[in-house]
């Protein structure tokens, strides 16, 4: 990117002086620079930690399906396996689960705390389990993260954030030369007068537009040494 960018920049033109072709000649290098760095950052991010051997792995029902849709579905798997199993039934008129029968001795331990809320007096609502089974979702969570099959919330955040910070340099730079351009980048709007010619601030100034030929100030004047 600085060899591309340095290229445009060695014409001898100062990014605050650039016009059309030299702004876009610096776009076209800028903007598959950032993407592309993005990409390998968010790709780099992403990346979960060294997986243990096949055979260490000893995953359960829920933890594969965290692993395949995260919290939500593991929460949604624990449900449905009760109700199937007939220990829970939803009440559609109080629109809750109600406990129906006993729970095995040897459940999954979301599959106890599921139970655990949904057996109080009226049962529970399905926005109230989730909140209260959240902690042994963490559990299945960190011990996915420690398997290295499961990024962790704060590399995941870094994965969404920083690329797109550095994807956003592209237009933002471009922002800040169009802002406080001397010039713009425009052929049309930086037409000179006759008496211009003779000025010696014209390389800072932006000019006329095209339209101000037809009629302009009789008073206009260059400046000189």
């Amino acid at each position: 990117m600085a060899a591309g960018c340095g290229a445009v920049v060695s014409h001898g033109a100062n990014p605050l002086n650039w016009r059309g072709p030299d702004f876009l000649r610096f776009y076209l290098v800028l903007f598959p620079c950032c993407f592309a760095l993005a990409a390998m950052l968010r790709w780099s991010l992403r990346r979960a930690g060294e997986v243990k051997e096949p055979t260490a792995l000893d995953l359960d029902p829920y933890s594969v399906a965290y692993l395949n849709q995260g919290k939500i579905l593991t929460v949604n798997a624990a449900i449905t396996s009760l109700i199937d199993q007939k220990i829970l039934v939803p009440d559609q008129a109080a629109k809750a689960l109600v406990a129906k029968s006993e729970l095995l001795a040897d459940a999954h331990a979301l599959e106890k705390s599921i139970y655990a809320v949904v057996a109080q007096p009226g049962g529970a609502e399905i926005s109230d389990v989730r909140n209260a089974v959240r902690p042994v979702v963490e559990r299945i969570a960190t011990q996915l993260q420690n398997e290295g099959l499961v990024v962790a919330d704060s590399q995941a955040r870094k994965a969404l954030w920083w690329p797109l910070m550095l994807a956003a340099i592209a237009p933002t730079i471009g922002l800040v030369i169009v802002r406080f351009s001397r010039k713009s980048i425009s052929d049309w709007k930086n037409e000179y007068m006759q008496e211009c010619e003779t000025c010696v601030r014209k390389v800072e100034c932006g000019g006329f537009f095209s339209s101000a030929k037809l009629r302009y100030s009789a008073h206009m004047k260059p400046f000189h040494n």
